[in-house]
C-alpha cells in the first residue's frame, strides 16, 4: 500500500486501546503480521467511528441473505461507506455514512448517515454488477506492478475496501491508486451511484440508521 509508514501512525489515532480486531481478516495478506495491526487500526478505526458492523462471520450476516460494503478512504478527506443488505425476500437496503475526519488520519465522528430501500431496478442493476465483478476470483490486495513490470506509486491516493458476506463466506478486497479490474470498478461506481452526493463536502441532513 502507498504511504505505509505515514499512514500507520495516523491510522492508530483512530483505534482505541485494547480493541479486539473485528473488521479485517487476520490472514490472506501478502504480509499477515503487518496487516493485523495496520489494516485493523486503519480500516477498523474508520468503520467503528461510522458505527458500521463487521462483515466477517455467519453471525455478522444475521437475518440477511447477503451484505456488501464499499468503504472509501481518501488520505486527506472524509471517509465514506456504502453498505447494502439483502433480505431473504430479495429486498435491498442501502445504509450510508460519512465522517468528518480524514480517511488516512483520525476518523472523527459521523457527519452524515442515512438509510433507504433500493428500487427494484437498482437492486437488479446491483446484483448484475456483483455477478459481473467475479469477486471470489480477485486478489485481496492490488498488484504492486502493472503488466509491463513497472511499479505503481501513489503520492496521495484513495484506498477502497470492498467486502461481501453471504452463505458462501467472506470476501475482502482492497485497492489503491484506482481499480485496474474494469468489472470491479463498475461495481464500486454502482454502489457510489446509489448516493452520489455523499462524497460532497459539507454537512448534510439524513436519517440516522437504526
Amino acid at each position: 500500500m502507498p504511504l505505509r509508514p505515514l499512514l500507520l501512525a495516523a491510522a492508530l489515532l483512530g483505534a482505541g486501546p485494547g480493541v479486539r480486531p473485528d473488521y479485517v481478516p487476520d490472514s490472506g495478506w501478502e504480509d499477515d503480521a503487518f496487516a493485523k495491526d495496520f489494516y485493523e487500526s486503519w480500516f477498523g478505526g474508520q468503520l467503528r467511528a461510522m458505527r458500521e458492523p463487521p462483515l466477517a462471520t455467519a453471525a455478522d450476516l444475521g437475518h440477511f441473505r447477503m451484505r456488501i460494503r464499499l468503504t472509501v478512504l481518501p488520505t486527506f478527506a472524509s471517509a465514506l461507506a456504502y453498505r447494502v443488505d439483502e433480505r431473504p425476500d430479495g429486498a435491498m437496503i442501502l445504509r450510508w455514512a460519512r465522517l468528518d475526519g480524514r480517511g488516512g488520519y483520525a476518523p472523527g465522528v459521523i457527519d452524515e448517515a442515512g438509510i433507504r430501500h433500493l428500487t427494484a431496478t437498482e437492486a437488479r442493476a446491483l446484483r448484475a454488477a456483483i455477478a459481473e465483478a467475479g469477486l471470489a476470483s480477485l486478489p485481496r490486495e492490488p498488484r504492486e506492478a502493472d503488466e509491463t513490470g513497472n511499479l505503481k506509486i501513489c503520492i496521495d491516493g484513495t484506498t477502497l475496501v470492498i467486502e461481501k458476506l453471504d452463505s458462501g463466506g467472506r470476501i475482502y478486497l482492497t485497492r489503491a491508486c484506482g481499480i485496474d479490474e474494469e468489472p470491479l470498478r463498475r461495481l464500486a461506481l454502482a454502489l457510489i451511484a446509489l448516493n452520489p452526493r455523499l462524497g460532497e463536502t459539507g454537512p448534510r441532513q439524513g436519517a440516522r440508521p437504526r
